[in-house]
Order: structure tokens, then C-alpha cells, then sequence
């Protein structure tokens, strides 16, 4: 076309005002810059949220797998005893962290995170009972418990992932309420 002059010439020749023209490209990059920098915080959010979410995912399982280390420690002197409740210490902390992560992300999940905390308790604390009551393993046949321990925190897991599904994407924009009303009538089951 040529410099900003011939083209603000050529346009008030035809009779579109040169400042419609002016304000409708600089409306545009800065409405174009809006969005992006609204998609930009949305995905930064949704990144930290899949963070959180994956922290009590993996400090869930690592509760259940802890009756699993007490079972299998190769021995009872102080420094294994120290390492393993050192261990349980650190698990119980980030527990209480990522529930305190969840109940301020999200209700609906908090309340899911609650259940599923409870149903895992409820398993693995007899096995982890019973893992401390056992000798330690001295050989490495030992190893293979044999069916022994906690099974059931797959479906405890899985509906922890559903909840925490519903915090991204579409449904996301969808009221917490909403969801619970759903899930007290087996609608989403």
C-alpha cells in the first residue's frame, strides 16, 4: 500500500474517517492481547491445579504402599524403626497438606478426598497393625508377601479421578452444587 500518510489520504478520500480505522486495528491487538493473556493465566491455573491433584494422587498411594514397606523392613533396630516412622511422619504431613490444598481448590472434591481418605484408612490401617506385629524379612523369599496387604484402593483412586476430572475443561464452569445433586441421585455413576 505504501506509508501510514497515503494510506490515511486514500481512505478520508473515500470517506472512512481514518481514526475509525486507527481505533478498530489498535481495538483489535489489544482485545487480541486480552485473550491471549487470559488463555495464557488459564492454562498456567489448570497446570498448578493438575499439580495439585497429581500431590494427592501420589501421597494417597504412598499411604497404602506404607503397610507394604512396614511389612517388608529387614529389621527391628532403632535406625530402620526411625526411618520407617520418619517415613509415616512424612506421609501423614503431606496428606494433611493436600487436604488442605483440595479444600481450598475445590468443596466437591474435598468432600470425594474425605471419603476416599477414609475407605483407604479403614483398609490399610489393619494391615499396617498387622505388618508391625510380623517379624521382619530376613531372606528374600520374604519379599513376596503373597497376597498379603491392601486392594482395594484402586476404586478408592478411580473415584478420586472422576471428582477430580470434573475440575477441568467444561465441566469446570459447571457449579459444584450441581455436581452434587448428580452424584446424590447415581446420576454420574
Amino acid at each position: 500500500m505504501g506509508t501510514l500518510e497515503e494510506v490515511v489520504k486514500a481512505t478520508a478520500s473515500d470517506g472512512v474517517p481514518w481514526k475509525t480505522i486507527a481505533v478498530a486495528v489498535l481495538g483489535s491487538s489489544a482485545v487480541a492481547a486480552f485473550v491471549t493473556s487470559v488463555l495464557d493465566g488459564m492454562r498456567s491455573t489448570s497446570s498448578t491445579r493438575r499439580d495439585g491433584y497429581a500431590a494427592v494422587s501420589t501421597v494417597l498411594l504412598r499411604r497404602v504402599e506404607f503397610a507394604f514397606r512396614i511389612r517388608r523392613r529387614a529389621g527391628d533396630d532403632p535406625a530402620t524403626l526411625a526411618a520407617l516412622s520418619a517415613l509415616g511422619s512424612d506421609i501423614q504431613e503431606e496428606l494433611a497438606r493436600s487436604k488442605a490444598w483440595v479444600a481450598a481448590e475445590s468443596k466437591y472434591v474435598q468432600d470425594v478426598l474425605l471419603e476416599v481418605c477414609r475407605a483407604i484408612d479403614a483398609e490399610v490401617a489393619p494391615f499396617c497393625e498387622s505388618a508391625w506385629g510380623m517379624p521382619p524379612v530376613s531372606q528374600p523369599t520374604g519379599m513376596n508377601l503373597s497376597g498379603w496387604g491392601p486392594t482395594g484402593h484402586g476404586a478408592q483412586l478411580e473415584k478420586l479421578n472422576r471428582a477430580v476430572a470434573r475440575r477441568f475443561g467444561w465441566r469446570r464452569a459447571v457449579p459444584h452444587r450441581w455436581w452434587g445433586l448428580a452424584r446424590r441421585h447415581g446420576w454420574l455413576d
